[in-house]
């Protein structure tokens, strides 16, 4: 590959790495079992498609994603199957907001499922810092 075809420092497209926190509450209240982290490795794409995997999680994840703002960012649109917490199978929305300086991106991802009948509302979410 020619020097200068890499991915572009400024972007949010490329290979991010770092430990995702994961977090469950429901009816307002923090589930202290449902606190979790793991290795995350998420790879933005040219084309918008996401290759990504929790490993600890045991996630099958789906994802695409659109520029945010500027192109130091992105907003996810992502599934989550086959987790090993089933309360983390479930479709998610959010950013990757970069910072071309320090080569790091901060991750919110958030999935919040309000029951039909007088069921308690439940958030999932996935935070993390990744770096290049």
């Amino acid at each position: 590959m020619p020097a200068g075809d890499g991915p572009n420092p400024r972007s949010a497209e490329g290979t991010w790495r770092g430990p995702a926190k994961f977090q469950f509450t429901a009816g307002g209240a923090r589930a202290a079992d449902a606190n979790a982290i793991g290795r995350m490795v998420i790879e933005l794409q040219a084309d918008g498609r996401v290759r990504s995997f929790i490993d600890e999680a045991g996630c099958k994840l789906s994802c695409l994603h659109t520029q945010f703002v500027s192109s130091a960012g992105a907003s996810l649109d992502l599934t989550a199957s086959a987790s090993r917490d089933g309360r983390f199978t479930a479709r998610y929305s959010g950013h990757l907001l970069g910072s071309a300086a320090a080569k790091e991106s901060e991750l919110q991802l958030h999935a919040v499922a309000m029951p039909l009948f007088a069921g308690r509302v439940s958030q999932a979410s996935i935070e993390a810092v990744l770096r290049r």
